[in-house]
Order: structure tokens, then C-alpha cells, then sequence
């Protein structure tokens, strides 16, 4: 979404009264933009009224609700590593303000408008790119590329109105139709979005596509920096679904000549393989990220910054997987009332990950559990929503998200006091988020995998709990941990004859094992034992976290 544009001063509210919220105000008649989803407004922050902000407001009801979901779990994958990377844009702070209807994700603003304005206003003075400035452009939308594709996020919609400018830098945004996947290379299903002229072919010729998608985006992003021109000339979309078609038989090829002069080979040969129709034949991020015509300015960038793939590494030589746990799974009761519950709330998402694991081996042999598909699907979405919305509160207490928090944890801290232990940045803090950050991607998959398998499943659905769930998951209905503790809690009771047979066999004594103390954790454990509860009283310490 633009942050700076001409457009009419007329924001998505009726009256122009400033909105506060925690310690920002939003400023109404400040008005900046309007997007497809929502509107940005003027936002000063009273703790630093230096910086510079805007607020991103969406109107829930005029939003889809699985665009707006996806776009908050991607913030919260980002948010504990975004300033690592200058080529993000950086948000701060996401207020789901349900109640009044209202989402409020307060970011950096960026008083230079976005890459579109940048091209049209010098194609109006008749002031081309020269090759460096598309090069150097284009490094920095590859470099902000670099930490989505290392937290295996696809944008599925980058174009020149997405990179904002702040300072000289361009910052990728809007990331509300981008997703969290599996494998950043792996063609599949997803819905088709973007916006025609930077979409790849696969997102209206073919059912499948992965991150190559977005490298396809950015090579016509970058055509059009040195040519001056969309590599496909097309006034209408059929027009536009011929010429792609056409690219199967005939590969865009870059012309040694453009309007600002000669092109290095290197950079024509990177642009042809980012254009290539078929995905199979299409460079990857990693090819785009090794590329020569790139590579000294994405390594300079590097070095102005502190890249996710070195932060990751160091990490693994100090801490492995393992190690983790020596700064959570503690025997000891931490004075600290929220580095304690932090501890204990990881320990629990540990165990939920341990049961999770063990009931995916139950799909199928002769040793196994004679569990129904309904009660494997309902045990599994269970458990791996209970951990996935777990990881969100205590992302809340590391990042100093208050809305984040359960009410429960709301009554025993205050704003201040998560604001006060939101500025301690010792090793147990600093590891905390790498390891939680590091977490998410895969409990959103799960979840989302399960929650997929639960809507597309044909069992029967009388049970007041089973509506109750599907109830739940339409309305996403924040990050209430405790509801899923409760349906896990019951659904396994219910299923309990299905436990009675092969109870001998190795795997299944480890599942009831770990079945068994989940249970025994989500019933028995409640909020205000968390501060005189050991972590090691949930889960020892283990070889590993598999």
C-alpha cells in the first residue's frame, strides 16, 4: 500500500478525531493513502515522538478475514527479526482492536513515496534509470527478499507500489497476500493473487506455483527499470494471457541496447532466466541472490546490516538445537514474573510439539492405535493449535505485545511492566526470540495443515465441541490458548477406548506418555502456579526436540 500518494483527502472513517491507543495516537487528518484493504494515517508515538510513524488502519468488515489473518502471522514471524534487514519495512506494533472493528499495525513511514511514483514522475520529466540505479534498486528489493525467503514467506504480490522509499532505501510491504510455506521451491496450490502485469504466468495458466512467482515480479520490475517499458505490452488481459502463453515457445529475450545505453550481458542473462516461463527453467532466490550482476551490492548491503543467514549461523555454532533448552527448560523458579512464565509457556509449546509428532505416525500400519480419521484430525488440530497460539503469547511478553496476551496473563501483568522487561537484552532474552522466531514458521504450518485437513475431512460433526471448534477457526478468535487446551483435554477423554489396544508397542507408549502429561498440564497447570512451577516439571530436559 503506498504510504505517500495523491488521492482524495478522504480517509475510511466519518469523523476526523484522533484515535489513541496504548501510547500512540493515530492522527485522522493526516491522511496519506487509501489501499485496497485499508487506509494510512499520521501516527505519533508519546513514549518517542521523534520517530517517525504512520498507522496502517483496516476496517475488519471490509477486509477478508483470511487476508488479514495471514498478514498478522506474517508480521509476527517478522517482527522479532525485521531490523535486521534496512530492505523491510519495519512495523512495530499490531493492535487487533475486534471490538471496535478495527486492526491498527503502527510502521515506519516513508516520506518518499513508493517505487511507482518514483517511475511515473521520471517518466514524466523524461528522467530514465540509468543500468546502476536499476541495479542497485533492484540489490535492495532482493536483499529485503533475503529474510522472507529464509522465514519461508512467498509475497505473491510485489510491484513498484509495494517498495517504498525511505532515505534512498526501497522497503518491501504489504505483505496481506503473502503466506508462510514449506518449501520456498516446491510448486503449489495456492490462491491466485497479484496484480497482472507483475504476476508470473503460472498465476493465471496453472494451478501451481512457488516462490519463483515473486522472482518472475521482480524480473519485470526490473525490465521496466532499464527498457523504460513492461516487458509484456498488453491493453487488455486476454491480450496479456496470449503474450504469456507465448513465452512458453519464445523466452523474452533483452535487447544489448537500452534507452539509457548499453546492457552488460550478466544482467540480460539474469533478467531472461528471472522472465522464463516454466518454473522448472526459471532461476530460484538463491540463484538471484548468487548472481554476479548482484552479488557486490547485495554483500555491501550485507554489511551494513546484520543478515539473517549470519545471525542464524553464529546462533547454531553458540547454540544448537538442543542448547536452547538450557534457557528455558530450567529446574530453577525465576524471580523475573515474566521471564518465568515465558520459560514455562515454551516448555508447554515443547510438549504440545513432542505430542504432535508422535500423532502424526498414527496415520497407518498394524501397530498403531485404532484411532477413527475424524479423532486423529480433531487430537492433531488440537494440539497444534494449543501450540501455535501459545507461541503467540509469548511472543507477546518477548516483544512487548500486550494485545497479544490472553486475559488470564493480562491479569497478572501490566503494560508497564512487559514495557519495562521489553528493554532487558541479556542472552536469556536475545535467545528466547531467536528460538520462538525460529519456532512459528513451523507451528503456523502445522496448524494451518491440520485446520485445512479439518474443513476438507467428511467425518461427522454432531458434537457441541466439534461445532464449537469449527466455530472457533472461522472466526480465528485471537490467540486464546486456553481453548484449545480445553478441546484437546476433552477429545481425548472421548477417545479414550480408542487407546486400548497396542498399548506395548514402543511409539505408542511414548505418545500416551506424552498425551497423558499434556493432559495433566493444560487441566492442572493454571496461570498462577506458572510463577512457583518448575519448567522441568513439564518436560526434562531431552537429546533433542524432535
Amino acid at each position: 500500500m503506498n504510504q505517500i500518494e495523491q488521492t482524495p483527502k478522504k480517509g475510511i472513517f466519518k469523523n476526523s478525531e484522533p484515535i489513541e491507543i496504548s501510547h500512540y495516537q493515530i492522527d485522522r487528518k493526516k491522511f496519506y493513502g487509501k489501499g485496497q484493504y485499508g487506509a494510512v494515517y499520521g501516527c505519533t508515538d508519546h513514549q518517542n515522538p521523534n520517530r517517525q510513524l504512520c498507522a496502517k488502519v483496516l476496517k475488519v468488515e471490509d477486509v477478508d478475514q483470511l487476508i488479514l489473518k495471514r498478514e498478522i502471522e506474517i508480521i509476527s514471524v517478522l517482527m522479532p527479526i525485521q531490523k535486521e534487514n534496512k530492505n523491510l519495512i519495519q512495523v512495530f506494533e499490531v493492535f487487533n482492536e475486534k471490538q471496535h472493528g478495527s486492526v491498527y499495525i503502527i510502521m515506519e513511514l516513508c516520506q518518499e513515496g513508493d517505487l511507482k511514483q518514483l517511475m511515473d514522475k521520471r517518466k514524466k520529466k523524461n528522467q530514465l534509470f540509468t543500468i546502476d540505479e536499476a541495479i542497485k534498486i533492484v540489490a535492495q528489493i532482493a536483499n529485503g527478499y533475503q529474510t522472507l525467503y529464509n522465514c519461508r514467506i512467498i509475497h505473491r504480490d510485489i510491484k513498484p507500489a509495494n517498495i517504498l522509499i525511505s532515505n534512498g532505501v526501497f522497503k518491501i510491504a504489504d505483505l496481506g497476500m503473502g503466506r508462510v510455506i514449506e518449501d520456498m521451491n516446491y510448486a503449489q496450490n495456492f490462491t491466485k493473487v497479484g496484480t497482472p502485469a507483475y504476476a508470473a504466468p503460472q498465476l493465471f495458466l496453472e494451478s501451481k506455483f512457488s516462490s519463483k512467482a515473486d522472482v518472475y515480479s521482480l524480473g519485470v520490475i526490473f525490465y521496466q527499470l532499464i527498457y523504460g517499458q513492461l516487458p509484456i505490452q498488453a491493453n487488455t488481459q486476454p491480450e496479456l494471457l496470449q503474450k504469456l502463453r507465448s513465452l512458453k515457445a519464445t523466452p523474452k529475450q533483452c535487447d544489448e541496447q537500452c534507452p539509457t545505453g548499453f546492457v552488460p550481458q550478466n544482467i540480460r542473462e539474469l533478467i531472461q532466466k528471472m522472465l522464463y516461463y516454466d518454473e522448472n527453467e526459471r532461476c530460484s532466490w538463491l540463484d538471484v541472490f548468487k548472481s554476479d550482476a548482484l552479488s557486490q551490492i547485495l554483500s555491501e548491503s550485507n554489511n551494513q546490516q546484520i543478515p539473517i543467514q549470519i545471525t542464524k549461523s553464529k546462533l547454531q555454532s553458540i547454540t544448537s538445537t538442543v542448547q536452547y533448552q538450557n534457557y528455558y527448560r530450567v529446574e530453577e523458579i525465576s524471580n523475573n514474573k515474566i521471564l518465568q512464565i515465558t520459560r514455562i509457556l515454551t516448555t508447554k509449546s515443547d510438549l504440545a510439539n513432542k505430542c504432535h509428532k508422535y500423532l502424526q505416525e498414527q496415520k497407518s500400519g498394524q501397530t498403531v492405535f485404532p484411532l477413527k480419521q475424524g479423532e486423529l484430525i480433531l487430537l492433531s488440530l488440537s494440539v497444534s493449535g494449543y501450540r501455535y497460539k501459545l507461541i503467540q503469547n509469548i511472543l507477546g511478553l518477548l516483544l512487548n505485545q500486550y494485545y497479544q496476551l490472553i486475559p488470564e496473563l493480562q491479569e497478572i501483568i501490566s503494560p508497564q511492566e512487559l514495557q519495562e522487561n521489553s528493554q532487558i537484552n541479556d542472552v536469556n532474552s536475545k535467545t528466547l526470540k531467536e528460538y520462538i522466531q525460529k519456532t512459528l514458521n513451523q507451528s503456523i504450518l502445522l496448524f494451518r495443515e491440520d485446520e485445512c485437513k479439518f474443513f476438507n475431512s467428511s467425518f461427522k460433526r454432531d458434537l457441541p465441541e466439534v461445532k464449537e471448534l469449527k466455530k472457533n477457526l472461522e472466526q480465528d478468535d485471537g490467540t486464546n490458548y486456553l481453548f484449545f487446551a480445553q478441546k484437546f483435554s476433552f477429545f481425548y477423554k472421548f477417545f479414550e477406548e480408542s487407546f486400548s489396544e497396542n498399548k506395548n508397542e514402543p511409539n505408542n507408549q511414548k505418545l500416551l506418555k506424552y498425551l497423558d502429561k499434556m493432559n495433566e498440564v493444560v487441566t492442572q497447570f493454571s496461570i498462577q502456579e506458572f510463577l512457583k512451577t518448575r519448567p522441568t516439571d513439564i518436560l526434562e530436559k531431552s537429546k533433542s526436540l524432535s
